[in-house]
């Protein structure tokens, strides 16, 4: 599923790491899904997007300085 990304969104990953073309970027449930059940994204979980015809994305989470 695909949903609208906030610009803070945008504006923290760009500080943090480089944009490279045609990358995805993954926050989790956009409507706030780990607030109803107390589960967020933590070091060690694995995300995964697909495009069809195109291929898989493969993430880790990992820890870091909070800004």
């Amino acid at each position: 599923m695909l949903a609208p990304v906030e610009p803070r969104q945008i504006l923290q990953a760009g500080a943090n790491c480089r944009d490279h073309v045609a990358e995805i970027v993954v926050s989790g449930s956009p409507a706030g899904n780990g607030g109803v059940w107390q589960r967020w994204l933590r070091p060690g979980d694995v995300l995964e997007a697909a495009i069809s015809g195109i291929g898989a994305q493969r993430n880790t989470c990992v820890s870091g300085p909070v800004t």
